[in-house]
């Protein structure tokens, strides 16, 4: 469900193509972590329309405000400014990259942000959501995490 949403609201641009092109969605985000300000956004969204899908839906109101808040601080941490090397997947896939080696050229770029994500919440307890759970929620966490990043995948 999340990544036909995804696809279907590709438009093709990157946030630098957004900022260049003074878009709707760079000026909806101010120019900052555009697409994944709007990644969040179309998540949320689609779990507010979608109970089966929605993970926050058992926990309490702070509780969900919360994860919620954990969650975008760690999508926006994929913003890889400071990491870009100037590659799409598709890019990554015909320089047949390291990156497309380690990602068998499968959602290369997503599946980075999410070893960028869970290795800096390791490297740094104090962003770790995962500390405090049971080691069964901790997985269940990371698998939605995951899920939700792979859906952003706009092949």
């Amino acid at each position: 469900v999340l990544a036909t949403d995804m696809k279907a609201r590709r438009d093709g641009f990157n946030n630098m193509c957004h900022q260049k092109a003074v878009t709707e969605r760079a000026l909806t985000y101010n120019d900052q972590s555009i697409q994944e300000h709007f990644h969040c956004m179309t998540v949320f969204t689609s779990m507010a329309q979608d109970e089966s899908i929605n993970i926050l839906s058992g926990l309490s109101p702070d509780d969900a405000r919360e994860v919620r808040r954990l969650v975008i601080m760690m999508v926006l941490a994929t913003d890889m400014k400071a990491r870009r090397d100037g590659f799409n997947n598709m890019c990554h896939q015909k320089a047949v990259t390291e990156r497309a080696l380690t990602y068998n050229d499968q959602s290369i770029q997503e599946h980075f942000h999410c070893m960028t994500v869970f290795t800096s919440m390791a490297q740094d307890e104090s962003i770790n959501i995962l500390s405090g759970l049971s080691p069964d929620d901790a997985r269940e966490v990371r698998r939605l995490v995951i899920m939700m990043v792979l859906a952003t995948d706009m092949k």
